[in-house]
C-alpha cells in the first residue's frame, strides 16, 4: 500500500514512489497536522525525522 502525500516534492509521489510503512505514514500525518495549524517548526521536524527514517529503514536517499 502506498500513501499519497500531496506535499511531497516532485518525484516522491506517484506510481514509482516507494511503499511506506506505518512509521512513514505516521510522520507524514504529523507533518500534515502541523501544517494545518501553521506550526512550521514541527512540520520541518517531521520532514527531517521522515528523511532519517527512510534513509535508515528503507535505504532511500533524500
Amino acid at each position: 500500500m502506498t500513501h499519497q502525500n500531496p506535499d511531497a516534492p516532485p518525484g516522491e509521489d506517484g506510481p514509482d514512489a516507494p511503499p511506506l510503512c506505518s512509521a512513514c505514514a505516521k510522520l507524514m500525518d504529523q507533518e500534515r497536522r502541523a501544517l494545518a495549524v501553521y506550526d512550521h517548526s514541527q512540520a520541518v521536524d517531521c520532514r527531517v525525522l521522515l528523511a532519517r527514517h527512510r534513509r535508515a529503514k528503507h535505504g532511500l536517499k533524500d
